[in-house]
């Protein structure tokens, strides 16, 4: 894509692309130790305000997947192109020649996950039930 209008770059996690063939090159993530993608989009995506495409306009975009040992460099970005990091949109003063980099840290935070005691009759998010 030669200008995209925004770029969204986010750590992806085994369950939530596993075996579905509408994420395209995504879903390979969860045969990866550590992944993410970056997708280049010809529409802000993300946005608060309504979606500026839809049904009869629909968004372009490119995926990237790549892994934690890779280093991701794209130059040529509009000067206006936003850039979404992780569900965070980051503020930039695009430049002429400027050159925006991401790699992918692993294990940076640690997550909480709540725990229930064993009488908790709910199943674990991302589990059928049986």
């Amino acid at each position: 894509m030669k200008k995209p209008a925004q770029i969204i770059v986010s750590p992806l996690r085994k369950r939530e692309f596993f075996a579905r063939a509408i994420a395209g090159v995504l879903c390979n993530a969860s045969y990866m130790d550590g992944a993410a993608a970056l997708g280049l989009f010809d529409t802000v995506i993300v946005r608060a305000a309504t979606p500026l495409r839809g049904f009869e306009n629909m968004a372009l975009s490119e995926h990237l997947l790549f892994g934690p040992n890779d280093f991701v460099e794209i130059e040529g970005l509009d000067r206006n192109g936003d850039i979404v990091a992780d569900g965070n949109p980051y503020l930039r003063e695009g430049t002429r020649g400027e050159v925006v980099s991401f790699k992918l840290c692993l294990d940076i935070a640690e997550v909480l996950v709540p725990r229930y005691p064993r009488d908790h009759h709910s199943e674990p998010e991302g589990v059928l039930c049986r």
